[in-house]
């Protein structure tokens, strides 16, 4: 852009001041209102984005009411935790087990004799073979090992399937100790010997043969009784005796009977339930906020008087308020689940009469609220529409977009305006300084040649 840095050469003005305010007299009214239409297209995109992001929230919400997932979720109750404790897989028959408790599984463990000389001691040399239910690994010793490269050639063997070796060291000497991975009968240990010069006889397990360790822990399976019938098991989590359920043993008690007591999962619609209500108070403390008006400021929200937003408010609340025709009449409305609308909007439960409602048919409950025309996939189905790329939300937010795309585009038309003009009004000027300057010349010419002639005449 053409500037001039010093005042007129014949009018003595400053020029490029004098076209510096002109075009910002030009420039600040377009400016300002270029960025009161860009305030509040901002603002309406953040509140259009605060509405999305509330209904959003209340859809994720929504999806533990919908189906029947949470509905089908079963609590399971000892009536003595510490002999077991329990765990009901969705849709288990609902009903009550007497339990007891006999035996645990235990994970067989085996100890050698002592060697006095600690475990640095030469046990001797050649093949342990080391077998645990049906798999078996083997370890050689070319020379006579201790006790120490015995235990680490076991531990960190390749082809170990599941055996713990250790040593401990009492009072008379060192005793290496192996242990199954793996509890119950099936796992049980053996271990033989091959080759070498015999020592490692002293380490062999082989029942019926020779039993050089002594059985620290035997290898047992659980066993449980069910309402009087035994089951068996090689873990202390006990799955498949009754359908849907499992145990986890804590404690052996012959004898010593609890009952189980399984039923529907209470705790796991009403956490749903809450959880959907918080969303829903969400939706409405942010829609208030974003349309608004404050009559102490006179100020209006981005949104206010906004027909699509009230239109959606509307479209929920009434959906809230509706009967689910065709189900019991005692349980055809959210208000029969203690759900009601408070004056301001939001909803509200009553513990007690959801609890109520729930322990007197969880199935109605269930199709109130999940069933295919309950209101949770009714309000998700109206969400889904609402939050869709077509939807009205994105709609509103591609227009907010476009309006501020456009706002981008005037400001460069502005700019590049305001840039010719300048180049116009700096001509113009440097015209006008160049004439003044010619006519100031002009002007000194006239006088000095009136004033030789004045001296001619002798005036």
């Amino acid at each position: 852009m053409p500037t001039i840095s010093s005042a007129g050469i014949g009018s003595g003005l400053d020029i490029a001041s004098l076209v510096q305010q002109l075009l910002a007299a030009e420039r600040q009214p377009v400016e300002r209102r270029l960025a009161r239409e860009e305030s509040r297209a901002n603002a309406e995109l953040s509140a259009l984005g605060t509405l999305r992001s509330a209904l959003s929230g209340l859809r994720d919400a929504l999806a533990a009411l919908r189906g029947t997932a949470s509905f089908a979720k079963r609590s399971a109750i000892s009536a003595d935790a510490n002999l077991f404790a329990a765990t009901a897989a969705a849709g288990a028959a609902p009903g009550a087990y007497e339990v007891e408790v006999r035996a645990l599984a235990t994970a067989h463990k085996l100890a050698s004799g002592a060697f006095p000389g600690g475990a640095s001691t030469l046990v001797g040399s050649g093949t342990l073979t080391i077998g645990t239910g049906a798999q078996a690994f083997s370890v050689s010793f070319p020379a006579a090992s201790s006790l120490t490269a015995i235990r680490d050639a076991i531990n960190g063997s390749a082809d170990n399937p599941g055996v713990t070796a250790s040593i401990v060291n009492a009072v008379d000497g060192a005793h290496l100790v192996l242990s199954a991975d793996e509890t119950g009968a099936a796992h049980a240990l053996r271990v033989t010997r091959s080759g070498g010069d015999g020592g490692l006889d002293a380490l062999v397990y082989d029942p019926g043969a020779l039993e050089s360790l002594v059985e620290a822990t035997p290898a047992d399976d659980a066993e449980v009784r069910i309402d009087g019938l035994v089951f068996t098991s090689a873990s202390n989590t006990i799955s498949g005796a009754v359908d849907g359920l499992t145990l986890r043993l804590a404690r052996a008690e012959i004898g010593t009977k609890a009952m189980l007591h399984v039923g529907h999962d209470h705790g796991a619609v009403t956490d749903a339930v809450n959880a959907f209500v918080s969303a829903y108070n969400s939706f409405i403390a942010e829609s208030t906020k974003v349309t608004r008006y404050d009559p102490a400021s006179k100020t209006a929200a981005a949104l206010f008087g906004d027909a699509a937003v009230r239109g959606i408010g509307g479209t929920l609340r009434a959906l809230l308020g509706d009967q689910i025709t065709g189900l019991p009449e005692a349980f055809d409305a959210l208000s029969d689940l203690g759900i009601t609308t408070s004056l301001d909007g939001t909803l509200t439960v009553d513990a007690e009469r959801l609890d109520a409602a729930l322990a007197t048919d969880h199935d109605a409950v269930a199709a109130l609220l999940g069933g295919a025309g309950g209101f949770a996939p009714q309000l998700a189905a109206r969400l889904d529409d609402y939050l869709a790329a077509d939807g009205q939300i994105r709609a509103r937010e591609d227009g907010a977009q476009a309006r501020l795309e456009d706002l981008a585009g005037r400001r460069d038309a502005l700019a590049r305006r305001l840039e010719s003009r300048e180049a116009q009004l700096m001509a113009q000027f440097t015209a006008l300084d160049s004439l003044v300057a010619q006519m100031q010349s002009t002007s000194s010419f006239l006088t000095q040649q009136l004033a030789s002639l004045n001296q001619q005449l002798g005036r």
